[in-house]
């Protein structure tokens, strides 16, 4: 998995400026993000973080896109994620990787045009990708070192900088030694 640029959440995808930033919002707020796992709203630790939806939704498409033919050999491994997979998966008995990453890409949820987006597909894929016995991962992230930083991102009408590591992405990829435990 190549993540190309992990300034994307830290500088922002879409800011403009230090005056304009990359727009985050808290990963429990159901104006900004819907289906959201379960997990993410009982661990007090991940329900306080932020994610950038243009940051989640261009990792997601651009993995797609470019690793479709390997992510569709390697099938979920949490049960709950398969059956929620399966009614939208090429084949219902055994949902794979590229099944998440294809409702982001075909836009079955309208994130492309209006909020709120889904916040579960990102988090699946990254909890998913730690399961992963078909072959052998690789997460590989340009500018690692951006996620150790204060980003530009803040909270949606707040000057208030967020520091990388309370984003959603960066905080579970972000600690080398800790993912995949």
């Amino acid at each position: 998995v190549n993540i190309p640029r992990a300034y994307d959440w830290s500088l922002g995808l879409c800011a403009k400026s230090t005056q304009f930033p990359n727009e985050a919002y808290r990963v429990t707020d159901e104006n900004y993000f819907k289906d959201i796992p379960a997990q993410i709203r009982e661990d007090v630790s991940l329900s306080k973080l932020y994610e950038s939806p243009i940051a989640s939704t261009n990792l997601l498409v651009s993995t797609y896109l470019s690793q479709k033919s390997k992510l569709e050999k390697i099938r979920l491994k949490d049960a709950e994620r398969i059956a929620h997979y399966a009614p939208l998966a090429q084949d219902a008995s055994a949902p794979t990787l590229a099944d998440v990453l294809r409702s982001v890409t075909l836009d079955r949820d309208d994130g492309f045009t209006d909020f709120p987006i889904a916040l579960r597909p990102v988090f699946d894929f990254l909890e998913e990708l730690k399961a992963v016995t078909e072959m052998p991962v690789l997460v590989a992230i340009d500018g690692f070192n951006y996620w150790q930083h204060i980003s530009n991102a803040k909270e949606w009408g707040t000057t208030v900088a967020l520091h990388s590591q309370q984003m959603l992405v960066p905080k579970i990829l972000g600690n080398i030694m800790q993912y995949g435990d």
